[in-house]
């Protein structure tokens, strides 16, 4: 598969000779909420630091993640942004077969199979809503399988296997030395943001940073393991001071404001609900259910995928267009949740293109 992110506000806006002010963003899932109040001041404040060399062992931020997290300081590898943990541990994760759970995110099989590993697919049915049926995936996982990749919840069908179930699938492809790599980049958006997912050995936790706290050009996040080995081996590879200095700072300041997570999630909740009930009332879009801050869209009728994309750019909206993920090529697109303003505007076009 192609791997593509998403469309390009900046790239897009300098097509159109427009400022990417002036589109409305749903093809990134970044929490619409605005930062709290001092977070500038306080970003503007560390800018003296840029002569300073960061703290290459990142003593407190590694604290602070494990504050936040609630997994031991040693378990926590500080990362530019939740990629950088997942190339790190494609370097060391050495493994021949993989099976991937999908459609997901593309980098799983572009970095994976780029170090060797023959990669094959649990496919995830729309019938189902794309819920992972634990049973069936531990029955493939059976098959001679060295490494199971889950997003939980997963991008782009927002579904999400619960604690239970996850520790349990967990301990269970233990007893059969299957691993487990996790991504988590959307889980504070499911309000379980300091839940720690069972210490296992088996299990590589990738978390970001930059999407529930609104900072994708900053680029923050972290992996976290209970395999000893594993993380000697990437901290030894991690190049000095990969993580920035104002980066750092900034996780420090939006990690410990409880109001403001506590507030993104209200946000997050009220408007997908408000999103869901005003999308079923269109009947060529089948909304699928979601526990993270975006909605897959199933298209029908006279909504045509790409005649839809166009009529929307042309209204300086941009969403999601889901080719690029396997299984998804046809008639699908994913929006992300935003503020009630924004929200309206796309629900107003797509009332609008039905019309015409």
């Amino acid at each position: 598969m192609n791997s593509i992110h998403g469309d390009s506000l900046i790239r897009i806006a300098e097509q159109n000779q427009l400022s990417h002010q002036q589109y409305t963003d749903f093809s990134c899932n970044i929490n619409p909420l605005k930062h709290p109040d001092g977070f500038q001041e306080h970003l503007i404040s560390t800018l003296s630091e840029i002569r300073l060399y960061p703290d290459s062992e990142y003593t407190k931020l590694k604290q602070l993640l494990g504050r936040y997290s609630g997994y031991p300081v040693e378990y926590c590898i500080p990362a530019n942004g939740g990629i950088e943990a997942l190339y790190y541990y494609s370097l060391y994760a050495l493994y021949k077969k993989v099976l991937i759970v999908s459609p997901t995110f593309s980098e799983y099989e572009r970095m994976l199979s780029n170090r060797g590993a023959d990669i094959h697919y649990f496919m995830l049915r729309e019938e189902n809503n794309f819920i992972v049926d634990v049973d069936s995936l531990y029955d493939e996982a059976e098959k001679g399988y060295d490494l199971v990749v889950l997003c939980n919840p997963n991008n782009p069908t927002g579904t999400m296997l619960s604690p239970v179930k996850l520790d349990s699938f967990i301990q269970k492809i233990k007893g059969i030395n299957v691993n487990l790599l996790l991504d988590e980049s959307f889980i504070e958006f499911t309000g379980e943001g300091n839940r720690k997912t069972v210490y296992s050995d088996n299990v590589f936790v990738i978390r970001s940073l930059t999407k529930f706290f609104g900072i994708p050009g900053l680029r923050a996040g972290f992996g976290v393991t209970s395999n000893r080995e594993l993380t000697v081996q990437i901290n030894n590879s991690i190049p000095p001071w990969n993580v920035n200095c104002i980066a750092r700072r900034a996780c420090e300041y939006l990690l410990e404001n409880e109001k403001f997570i506590d507030d993104s999630f209200e946000n997050i909740q009220n408007e997908k609900a408000f999103c869901i009930s005003r999308l079923e009332e269109i009947k060529e879009i089948t909304v699928f259910p979601s526990s993270a801050n975006f909605l897959l869209l199933k298209l029908s009728g006279v909504f045509k995928k790409d005649e839809l994309i166009r009529y929307l750019h042309n209204r300086l909206i941009i969403v999601r267009d889901c080719a690029s993920f396997r299984g998804l090529e046809n008639g699908y697109i994913r929006i992300a949740v935003k503020n009630r303003r924004d929200n309206l505007l796309l629900l107003e076009a797509l009332s609008d293109f039905k019309k015409l």
